[in-house]
């Protein structure tokens, strides 16, 4: 999933979530600052993209590491 700033279109990141691997606990989910992680219901967590900033402390503090950012010049 591509990231979008909101200023303007340009790509900020893409965020990636292995479903397989996820245990969808919600660390993700309290941990956004914006509220763009959601765990849907109860199986997997999943990114609003207009939300999303790209911060990346989902993906740090997820216990299973099935989420990956990367920043624009990565994706």
């Amino acid at each position: 999933m591509q990231i979008r700033s909101s200023r303007d279109s340009a790509t900020v990141c893409s965020i990636t979530i292995d479903k397989t691997r996820c245990v969808a606990c919600g660390v993700c989910e309290n941990t956004c600052p914006l509220g763009a992680v959601k765990v849907c219901r109860g199986c997997y967590a999943a990114v609003e993209a207009e939300r999303c900033i790209g911060c990346g402390k989902c993906a740090r503090l997820c216990p299973v590491g099935c989420i990956e950012v990367k920043a624009r010049d990565e994706a």
